[in-house]
């Protein structure tokens, strides 16, 4: 029956890639919708469907557009073999002329959903409006001198350089009336980045004088993320409540983890920005790129690096030194230098004293599939934070008790590159609460941490946020989590979907830090373990760090960067030429 549906929606020819996961099935029956609503038909031009297929399947690959070379050698990247696929470019390009009233080339004046660009890359028509506004509008603000972006790795001071710029402009009497917002793609970095500008202001690197006003000043800015600063609204007909026709209402607006954001969403902030506004981007071009389409903050850097010149790197670290092992494993990762990670791993970089004044490795490298006993030390570890975070949590009391309950749950992470598998969230999460005993028992049992799923507007919680479930004296459970204002408590009935978090994915872990980090890899060769991931895995770490990964995945992974499909920084890179002439 099913089977019958698939043979309805797909066009014949390609339901054996569709069969083969190559093309996917939603992506393809939407495509041969659209096709139909502008009288191209998918089954006497298939290898249309399949291109249009592959660019609508975009947001979930991270790619603005679909280049030509790509659709040709996509059996490759997906992994499966198949002597039907086309595998010349030329072949595409002629296919796609057959559609003209569907697919556009550049130039044309006309309202098609997709367009060809400079004969190579194939975007939907909005993607190809995003890119081209968002290299326009970056190149104008360039030229205007109201664009500053600030680019480093963790610990290099991106924080105490937002600091510095703030009190510069509130000590500049022509600034005296400006107003300012700070925000960040997601909640959870909107509020590490208040409490990391709190301490900042009394850095020693600061190096502006300050003032107490100045420091209430600056912790009074909005801070938010992009979604309320934008006052999107999903119900409304129009969803961003400002746009170019009613703008923010800001001087200076500062943006953090750029690196997280979408084109798209880029696009809507730079809409809404006033004609006199000064933007700031501040992130780790070489962090994960956002889940969405696009990678701007590295195209931005990438146009940077073509001769403008514009990004202020930050390259001192403050939070580790060159030569520490996360130091020398950041330098390798993201050069590409593999005998650079060997020499890493074997190294000895020495001891340090834990909270329990035993002196533990500072680095530690441990092969899954050679050293199970190194394995089983770590899950060990693992199991004797959370049994203690079960115990302190069963006697907090106060907010004070509270507070350094989330601390020391901050003494130790493990972050995965996977959701499932012995190596993963899931099957980690399961082994710990397994271990646990009668200390896990319930779904809401006292010391569980968990991590917060969706944002949950109502009671000001954030997709990432991490609480401890504690009891009462009446034994009414709640989650406890660190808030603006202090401690906030959150009855288990009212809260959004929650998850265990013992362990989490790299990816959830972006912008966050742990005394000691435990990255664990996958012992299979994956295209999802990439140069990005284990170098954003590796750089949660503040004072020890351990690594669980075969040399061949770590290899593997040094010499597999994100290349995403897109065209911004070429854009940019033009327009900046062109307002220097």
């Amino acid at each position: 029956m099913r089977r019958a549906h698939v043979s309805i929606a797909v066009p014949t020819s390609l339901i054996a890639l569709v069969e083969k996961n190559l093309l996917p099935r939603d992506q393809v029956v939407a495509a041969n919708i659209i096709m139909n609503a502008y009288s191209v038909s998918a089954e006497e031009h298939p290898w249309v469907c399949a291109a249009v297929a592959v660019v609508l399947s975009n947001p979930d690959s991270g790619h603005s557009c679909v280049t030509l070379e790509m659709l040709a050698s996509l059996p490759d990247v997906r992994d499966v073999a198949d002597d039907s696929w086309p595998k010349q470019v030329d072949f595409w390009r002629d296919e796609l002329a057959k559609a003209p009233t569907l697919v556009c080339v550049t130039g044309e004046s006309n309202d098609m959903p997709f367009v060809l660009d400079d004969g190579d890359m194939l975007y939907s028509a909005k993607s190809r409006s995003e890119e081209v506004f968002v290299a326009a509008k970056l190149s104008r603000m360039m030229a205007e001198q109201r664009l500053q972006v600030i680019t480093g790795g963790p610990g290099t001071g991106k924080t105490t350089s937002i600091a510095k710029r703030l009190v510069k402009r509130m000590n500049d009497p022509k600034s005296s009336n400006d107003t300012y917002a700070l925000a960040a793609p997601t909640g959870l970095a909107a509020k590490r980045m208040k409490f990391a500008l709190a301490t900042a202001l009394h850095s020693d690197h600061l190096g502006e004088p300050i003032t107490d006003e100045i420091v209430a000043r600056i912790m009074e800015i909005p801070k938010s993320t992009v979604h309320r600063l934008l006052k999107f609204n999903p119900s409304l007909r129009r969803q961003w409540g400002r746009h170019a026709q009613k703008t923010l209402e800001y001087n200076y607006v500062i943006i953090d983890e750029v690196s997280m954001m979408p084109l798209s969403m880029m696009a809507r902030l730079l809409e809404a920005l006033d004609d006199d506004t000064t933007l700031v981007l501040v992130g780790d071009k070489d962090q994960l790129a956002s889940v969405d389409s696009g990678s701007v903050l590295a195209d931005i850097c990438k146009a940077s690096d073509m001769g403008a010149n514009f990004v202020e790197p930050l390259e001192r670290q403050f939070r580790f030194t060159a030569d520490s092992p996360v130091g020398q494993l950041s330098k390798a990762i993201n050069s590409g230098d593999v005998p650079g990670l060997h020499a890493v791993l074997s190294s000895d970089y020495g001891n340090i004293t834990d909270s329990d004044n035993q002196e533990v490795p500072r680095f530690r490298w441990i092969n899954p599939e050679t050293n199970k006993t190194g394995l089983s030390v770590v899950a060990r570890e693992a199991i004797s934070h959370a049994r203690e975070l079960c115990i302190m949590a069963s006697e907090a009391s106060s907010d004070d008790h509270m507070k350094k309950l989330l601390e020391f749950r901050d003494t130790f992470q493990v972050v995965c590159a996977n959701r499932r598998g012995d190596l993963g969230v899931s099957g980690w999460n399961s082994t710990v609460d397994r271990e646990l005993g009668n200390l896990a028992r319930g779904q809401w049992y006292i010391g569980r941490p968990v991590i917060v799923l969706t944002n949950d507007y109502v009671n000001n919680l954030s997709n990432g946020d991490v609480g401890i479930v504690c009891a009462d004296e009446d034994d009414q459970r709640f989650v406890v989590f660190d808030g603006e204002n202090g401690i906030r408590r959150i009855p288990v009935s009212k809260l959004p979907p929650v998850a265990t978090v013992h362990a989490l994915t790299i990816h959830k872990s972006q912008g966050s830090e742990y005394g000691h980090t435990v990255v664990l890899l996958s012992t299979k060769l994956s295209r999802i373990v990439t140069r990005e991931l284990v170098y954003t895995g590796i750089t949660r770490t503040k004072t020890r760090l351990t690594l669980v990964a075969t040399e061949a995945v770590l290899e593997n992974a040094v010499n597999t960067p994100i290349r995403r499909a897109t065209g911004l920084a070429h854009r940019l890179n033009l327009l900046l030429k062109g307002s220097h002439r």
